[in-house]
């Protein structure tokens, strides 16, 4: 079954506790999904976080040494306090630093500078619900000056992962970077792609003129409609059905050109 994680426009826009720990600002992801549990069993879960610890529930080839990240609650990780690490992986241990803790309502861990600025925040956020359910909110902030530390320091300033990824984001064009739009972009020249295929097909006359419209169409849709989550992750299934016109065109112009061929 999958589960969406998108944050509601509300859950996007509202003011969540960590916010004011990074002034400069240069971009911001809010991600959301409400679990079935109650809101002090969720907590539990978010305690123990961290490599050599309980893992990062992600990809534990990546961020636990390979180890697999826990399955269950360990009771040895459970007493958070401020200033504590909880490690981006195996043996580091400069980030991620718990910043503020308030049991059971959210837990803030940060990556600080030598000059204890915090340059990325990383907020987890529960609220409990009906029915003994709990909504999880999870917010990533980064500061405008993480490129330029990413860009000068030398490998051994401790960063360890955390430090390599900082330098490979940081020589993407900014205008990529802030927003992670590469993939959007793609699609837009996609649809144009599509939108070239249309006037071609209408001026060519070689293939039944409502495939050259429905191509037009269809590509402007998907050119534009993609960049719509981007504004409003619930937008998302939206651009969903702006897009469903390109699959419904390319299947039947597949069809037409197996049985009619080109005129």
């Amino acid at each position: 079954m999958l589960v969406s994680c998108r944050a509601s426009s509300n859950e996007q826009n509202r003011t969540l506790p960590g916010d004011a720990l990074i002034p400069k600002l240069m971009a911001s992801w809010t991600h959301a999904i409400t679990i079935a549990s109650p809101i002090n069993k969720v907590w539990q879960w978010l305690a123990q976080m961290g490599a050599d610890r309980a893992g990062w529930y992600s990809y534990d080839f990546i961020d636990n040494g390979g180890k697999p990240s826990s399955t269950k609650i360990l009771p040895q990780y459970q007493d958070v306090v401020v200033g504590q690490i909880f490690p981006a992986i195996p043996n580091a241990n400069d980030a991620f630093v718990v910043s503020e803790i308030d049991v059971p309502h959210y837990i803030i861990l940060t990556v600080p500078q030598k000059d204890a600025a915090a340059i990325v925040s990383w907020t987890f956020f529960l609220e409990a619900k009906e029915n003994t359910n709990t909504r999880l909110l999870v917010r990533a902030s980064m500061s405008a000056g993480w490129r330029a530390l990413a860009r000068n320091s030398s490998s051994g300033d401790g960063f360890l992962l955390i430090n390599l990824i900082y330098r490979l984001l940081a020589r993407l064009p900014m205008s990529l970077m802030t927003a992670m739009w590469g993939l959007s972009v793609g699609v837009t020249f996609l649809g144009l792609g599509f939108l070239s295929y249309g006037i071609l097909f209408i001026k060519s006359k070689s293939v039944p003129l409502v495939f050259g419209w429905v191509g037009v169409l269809s590509g402007i849709l998907i050119s534009t409609g993609v960049w719509l989550p981007r504004y409003d992750e619930s937008l998302y299934s939206v651009f969903v059905m702006l897009a469903s016109p390109l699959g419904i065109w390319q299947l039947a112009l597949g069809v037409w050109l197996v049985i009619k061929g080109i005129r």
